[in-house]
């Protein structure tokens, strides 16, 4: 569930745990649990960096159309977007 970006007490609760017990869980776990559990709580994160870093490179393509028929498209890109994962992932500062 954690995986699937559910909060740490929703993914307790649908085992019938608490949030305390599944994190008392994780302290006295073998360090593979915690990696485990570690890769499970990043993989959302991971996804929607991966899905903003796709739309930042290559844009949103918008169908251009010609007497009703698609001739191509046109890719918009999201400037603001671009500077804030920059920032955020590196590669570049906030100052002009």
């Amino acid at each position: 569930m954690l995986e699937g970006g559910a909060t740490v007490g929703n993914a307790a609760r649908h085992v019938g745990r608490s949030r305390a017990g599944a994190y008392a869980l994780r302290a006295r776990a073998d360090p593979g649990f915690v990696a485990m559990w570690d890769a499970a709580a990043d993989a959302p994160r991971d996804a929607v960096r991966s899905a903003l870093l796709d739309h930042v490179t290559n844009g949103i393509a918008t169908p251009k159309f010609y007497r009703g028929r698609i001739v191509g498209e046109v890719r918009h890109f999201n400037p603001t977007l671009l500077l804030a994962a920059l920032r955020r992932w590196g590669g570049a500062s906030h100052r002009a």
